[in-house]
């Protein structure tokens, strides 16, 4: 299996924070399309630049999701793309196989 970790943040651009519920309604949908994931203890830390050039601050939840072969890869887009529209994002970050995407 590989292990893709998907950060979500927890709270919006605005710095509101989403909530558990928020949070259920994202985990139930990687249930139903992976079958399963982790979430790791503790949250991380970055910033990044948008492409407007506003450099953006946010700490993140991190979920793990195991995919049989990158062949599975679409489910990593479809949750990526439930992810974007259900937290607000206009981009979501993946790691795997260690490399990094911002999708």
């Amino acid at each position: 299996m590989i292990d893709v970790s998907i950060l979500i943040p927890i709270a919006d651009n605005n710095k509101v924070a989403f909530t558990l519920e928020h949070f259920a309604v994202f985990e139930t949908h990687v249930l139903a399309v992976a079958g399963g994931f982790s979430l790791l203890p503790q949250t991380v830390k970055g910033a990044w630049r948008n492409k407007a050039g506003i450099d953006m601050k946010d700490e993140s939840r991190v979920y793990v999701v195991g995919i049989e072969s990158l062949i599975n890869g679409g489910l990593i887009g479809d949750i990526v793309t439930f992810a974007k529209v259900h937290f607000e994002q206009e981009a979501i970050t993946i790691r795997y196989l260690g490399l990094i995407e911002i999708l």
